[in-house]
């Protein structure tokens, strides 16, 4: 589904986009890296579709990492060794 169809669908089940930052960080050919900040209900998948419709080369998405949701960033997750120490000193604790 491209973007288009997207926005031609029914207005009950649309949902508005936001594209706050769009950043080409790599061409290393036939690839290209981006970096996206979007809200939510972006298909981030389309977006790949649509770039590569628009270069009249058609695209695939290779690799997505969500780095980030809201408050949340990877770069202050912890490791899965430490949320399971740490869950397994609360059930000590109770």
């Amino acid at each position: 589904m491209t973007l288009q169809e997207k926005e031609n669908q029914s207005s009950a089940n649309q949902e508005k986009i936001f594209i706050e930052r769009f950043d080409i960080t790599k061409i290393k050919l036939p690839e290209i890296y981006f970096s996206i900040t979007c809200s939510k209900g972006t298909f981030i998948r389309v977006i790949a579709d649509d770039f590569g419709k628009k270069l009249h080369t058609g695209a695939i998405l290779t690799e997505l990492r969500r780095i980030g949701i809201g408050n949340f960033r990877v770069e202050d997750a912890i490791t899965l060794e430490t949320f399971s120490n740490n869950f397994q000193m609360n059930s000590i604790l109770k």
